[in-house]
């Protein structure tokens, strides 16, 4: 098992998972099974949010490419 003082940890979405990296142990790894359509339904709201914010950013620069590509030309 790890050593207390070297153990890293990280959030990613609603797990603290193990970045120790050791020995694969899964020192620190909590994960759900199951969720209520609650909060289902939340999470994917997010990711659709996620989405959306992707494909303005998306959009933008593929803009500002086209504008540069029309000035070379």
């Amino acid at each position: 098992m790890c050593q207390v003082q070297t153990i890293q940890r990280k959030m990613e979405g609603d797990a603290l998972t193990c970045t120790c990296g050791c020995c694969g142990c899964g020192c620190g790894t909590l994960t759900r099974h199951f969720i209520t359509p609650a909060e289902e339904k939340e999470r994917l709201e997010r990711y659709r949010d996620s989405l959306k914010n992707e494909l303005a950013g998306l959009e933008e620069h593929l803009k500002e490419l086209n504008a540069r590509l029309s000035r070379i030309a």
